[in-house]
């Protein structure tokens, strides 16, 4: 859901990959997921999971990492090239869970997609 936000809400200024530490290559993504970005005119039709490989990480200047306890986001950071900018989203992982619990993870991606994307064009501009 996450990547399907960040390129609606980019308008296509950044590109945007998604992969994830336990992902199974090529899984679709729940029908729950997909239900719940449906209002916001997204499909994850043609999304297909990934597993993290390290030359995703070379490539990306900028690495978020949904976690809800932090021990993820550790081992990602470890293997972060020097100079990344990195943050963590605590948001509860609805897999399993039912529309409501879809919706909340939905809202609460939307808002800080909005803010990563405030601060990342804000330091590109300034850097300008």
């Amino acid at each position: 859901m996450a990547a399907a936000i960040f390129q609606h809400e980019s308008g296509g200024r950044h590109e945007v990959r998604s992969c994830g530490v336990s992902a199974d290559r090529g899984s679709r993504a729940t029908p729950e997921a997909m239900d719940a970005l449906r209002p916001l005119g997204l499909s994850l039709e043609a999304h297909r999971s990934s597993p993290l490989q390290p030359g995703i990480l070379d490539w990306a200047n900028v690495v978020v990492a949904l976690d809800e306890q932090g021990s993820t986001a550790r081992g990602v950071l470890r293997a972060l090239p020097y100079g990344r900018w990195f943050e963590v989203w605590h948001i509860d992982d609805p897999m399993g869970d039912g529309p409501p619990e879809y919706a909340k993870a939905r809202d609460a991606i939307v808002a800080l997609v909005r803010g990563l994307l405030s601060r990342v064009e804000g330091v590109a501009a300034s850097a300008r």
